[in-house]
């Protein structure tokens, strides 16, 4: 199989927001053979959603190793404790939007559907990281 990870530290909202793009080629080889992969199951909820708490998991495992301290709650999800709550509802801009869409009667996925913005394929990193640390000393 072929694929390729790419790391992200930023949401669309330039809140800082850890993860990782991967892409996936539809090919590969079987006994000699070359074929497509059936992106049925590839691109389902299950699927999408067992990848994502591997993912999450091998990355807290990491951070743990780092020496980072970190607490799971019930329903298995976890936080660096380092991270104040109030600096992670300061960069949750996207949950806030959520939120705002879900109290106006829209479902989940449709309130995620609603709120979330097109990429800008054009952001400069670099200015995002001053602008961040600019607006902490503030």
């Amino acid at each position: 199989m072929v694929y390729v990870t790419v790391r992200d530290g930023f949401s669309r909202e330039h809140d800082p927001h850890l993860h990782t793009h991967v892409i996936v080629m539809n090919i590969t080889k079987y006994k000699g053979k070359f074929m497509g992969l059936w992106t049925r199951e590839i691109l389902s909820k299950d699927f999408n959603k067992l990848w994502g708490t591997i993912y999450r998991n091998h990355l807290a495992s990491h951070l743990k190793n780092m020496g980072y301290s970190i607490t799971y709650s019930k329903s298995g999800e976890w936080r660096l404790d380092n991270i104040s709550k109030e600096c992670e509802r300061e960069f949750s801009t996207r949950r806030r939007q959520i939120k705002t869409a879900k109290s106006q009667g829209a479902l989940d996925i449709d309130s995620w559907r609603k709120t979330r913005k097109d990429k800008q394929n054009n952001s400069d990193k670099k200015s995002i990281i001053k602008a961040g640390r600019d607006g902490l000393r503030n």
